[in-house]
């Protein structure tokens, strides 16, 4: 059995042009029943194997705000961020709580010329996130155990198009850094390229490289 709730708001205020607001959420509750199949040894029916059957619960819930502006010069600013909590727990004393905070900020230039357009698009994004047993369980009782771990990564990329749009160039990097319990990663940048070339309508060459 499943059911789910969602829910949208937006606010523009009057006093600032070009500025939104928003908010969703979005609840999922889920109930049943597991159990592994068998081909018992007397008999040919599939059966459950003895032992192997569990109800279990689960609910997923996510809240996200989201800030977008443009200024006079048609500038982007965008502020998107995410609560997501997990609960999942079955009649065996098993479970876990699972918890992800996420937060990204981006600014997006544009730039009209009469031989070529582009953007430019930056950004930093972070994230960070727990897993542990449910209220009054042990770690032994989790089903994944406890486990918590961060991300972060700003990034740069540039879209170039030439000849009415028929030649397109983008190139980006990314610095991306995460971290798990003990363990930490390298801290190196991602470099991405990409060339497309539209030969006419609905045909187009695409070719790209990128590292990661």
């Amino acid at each position: 059995q499943e059911g789910r709730i969602t829910t949208n708001w937006f606010y523009k205020p009057k006093q600032v042009k070009n500025l939104r607001f928003g908010v969703d959420y979005t609840h999922n509750y889920g109930k049943g029943y597991t159990f592994f199949l068998w081909d018992g040894i007397d008999t040919s029916q599939l059966l459950p194997l003895p032992g192997s059957a569990s109800d279990y619960k689960n609910q997923r819930m996510n809240v996200d705000f989201t800030v977008d502006y443009f200024d006079s010069k048609k500038n982007k600013y965008v502020f998107r961020s995410r609560y997501y909590r997990t609960v999942n727990k079955n009649n065996t004393n098993q479970g876990n709580v699972g918890n992800l905070y996420f937060g990204e900020f981006q600014y997006q230039k544009r730039i009209f010329k009469a031989k070529y357009s582009a953007s430019f698009t930056t950004g930093f994004a972070a994230s960070f996130s727990d897993v542990k047993p449910p209220p009054g369980g042990s770690v032994e009782e989790s089903l994944v155990g406890k486990h918590t771990g961060y991300n972060l990564a700003p990034y740069v990329q540039g879209d170039f198009k030439f000849f009415n749009n028929t030649l397109n160039f983008s190139v980006g990097a990314r610095y991306e850094y995460f971290k798990v319990d003990s363990f930490k990663s390298d801290a190196l940048p991602v470099v991405r390229f990409g060339l497309s070339y539209q030969i006419k309508e609905g045909s187009n060459i695409r070719a790209s490289w990128g590292q990661g």
